[in-house]
């Protein structure tokens, strides 16, 4: 299935490649992204979010899943040290 929304194939960067700072830097500016509900931890509402994934219920049923940058920030910081930890799922 292909969403017109993600932009071209993802790629999984190398841990050297991927810095916290590297990280960090991204969320900074969220000034583009649309006000939202976030879906992770926080469950914050009518702040700035990134959209993460389609999300597809039983019946066809589709919607979005959302994330704030603070949110986004802690669950990249522990797979970041998860993977430079020499992590496996």
């Amino acid at each position: 299935m292909i969403y017109p929304h993600i932009p071209g194939p993802i790629r999984i960067p190398t841990p050297a490649a991927h810095t916290r700072s590297t990280m960090l830097a991204t969320l900074e500016n969220t000034s583009h992204w649309p006000l939202g509900n976030c879906w992770l931890a926080c469950g914050r509402t009518n702040i700035p979010v990134a959209f993460l994934s389609p999300i597809i219920l039983p019946g066809n049923t589709a919607t979005g899943l959302y994330g704030c940058a603070d949110c986004l920030r802690a669950w990249g910081e522990r797979a970041l040290e998860h993977i430079l930890n020499g992590g496996s799922a």
